[in-house]
């Protein structure tokens, strides 16, 4: 029986091997700058799955910072999410769960603008659709 990666299977032309085998090395099936031949071969992560441990890196990002990407590293995002701080005056973070931003407003009041501050009972609730291409928003009042 005839070998099926022979020159004969591929019309006896060592060229369409070169071919084939240059697409597999330059081919990035998942589109997050490793080639599947990498994945494959070196990295051992998933050419199909852009972020092969899903900690929320590309594979890519990971191995240029050096990190292993095939194990999570969302511990540490989440420890420096937790550290980041709006350092402007006013300024408020907010959480985004399922595309979704919800900020909540108390209304105080005050007779003198200082010492003493009273709860009403009026709430403003938003809720405002945030996707991943949204990083900002600014609230204001008239």
């Amino acid at each position: 029986h005839e070998n099926p990666t022979s020159f004969q299977s591929f019309g006896g032309c060592p060229s369409a091997i070169t071919t084939l085998k240059a697409h597999f090395i330059l081919k990035d099936s998942d589109g997050d700058g490793l080639s599947d031949e990498h994945e494959v071969n070196t990295s051992l992560t998933n050419p199909n799955d852009s972020d092969s441990d899903d900690d929320g890196f590309f594979d890519d990002e990971e191995i240029n910072i050096g990190f292993n990407p095939n194990i999570s590293n969302s511990n540490i995002f989440n420890l420096v999410k937790s550290k980041m701080k709006d350092l402007r005056v006013g300024s408020q973070t907010f959480a985004v769960s399922n595309g979704n931003a919800k900020v909540r407003m108390f209304v105080d009041e005050s007779s003198d603008l200082t010492s003493t501050w009273s709860n009403t009972q009026h709430v403003l609730e938003l809720d405002i659709p945030a996707d991943a291409d949204t990083k900002f928003y600014r609230f204001r009042m008239d």
